[in-house]
């Protein structure tokens, strides 16, 4: 957890628990041990299904990394789509891709049908080449991307700033992380997820079934 990183999001808003500690022992289906947009994702996506959830986190829900992410959604990640390509073949590579897309898909379907208010706005991803090494690099990954289906464009246009070309990727998105995860959070409680937050765990034990040791109870 990066506490020494001044965090926008989380500068912005008085941070408490909106959720109570674990005082009791607890049977269920699922634990999940940490709420950031992964955990909670989770519990929402399992207690939506009818499983009987317990999701805990040992500070407030979104003060790890999702309270110091950018927000921004994009199906391109740090590797490059021609080193994926060298590693998994073409047709994983663009899986790699299409997961992504689909991704943002689904967090925009999310918040249309929980009707979460987070500021999310689809916007462009903007890949630029500093030289003309990475220009070249780069139009290379422009014409793979576009050989596997994906709509994007190689742009010469000017940019606030020095550059030798772009690749620009349409329909990202970007949100504001803490309203969606704290929406979300309370949409999971709905479907009946119980949430703790300042809640430790010390152990986890055994296996099938599972014994997770926190500060108030086993679960």
């Amino acid at each position: 957890r990066r506490m020494s990183t001044q965090s926008t999001w989380l500068a912005a808003q008085e941070r408490s628990a909106l959720y109570p500690r674990i005082s009791q022992d607890e049977t269920v289906d699922v634990a999940i041990i940490g709420g950031g947009i992964t955990g909670v994702t989770t519990a929402y996506y399992l207690a939506k299904a009818g499983k009987q959830v317990v999701l805990i986190e040992q500070n407030h829900l979104g003060e790890g990394d999702t309270g110091y992410t950018t927000a921004f959604f994009t199906q391109v990640i740090d590797s490059s789509l021609q080193e994926l390509e060298k590693i998994f073949g073409k047709e994983k590579a663009k899986l790699v891709w299409q997961s992504n897309k689909d991704s943002i898909d689904e967090i925009e379907r999310i918040i249309t049908h929980e009707k979460i208010l987070c500021e999310f706005k689809r916007c462009p991803a903007i890949i630029f080449a500093h030289n003309q090494d990475g220009r070249t690099f780069l139009k290379k990954e422009y014409e793979l991307a576009a050989s596997l289906g994906f709509s994007l464009a190689f742009k010469d246009n000017k940019l606030p700033f020095a550059h030798e070309g772009y690749i620009e990727v349409p329909n990202q998105a970007k949100l504001h992380p803490l309203l969606y995860l704290t929406a979300l959070a309370a949409r999971a409680a709905e479907y009946g997820a119980h949430i703790y937050e300042e809640t430790h765990v010390h152990d986890v034990e055994g296996h099938d079934p599972t014994t997770i040791l926190t500060s108030g109870g086993r679960i």
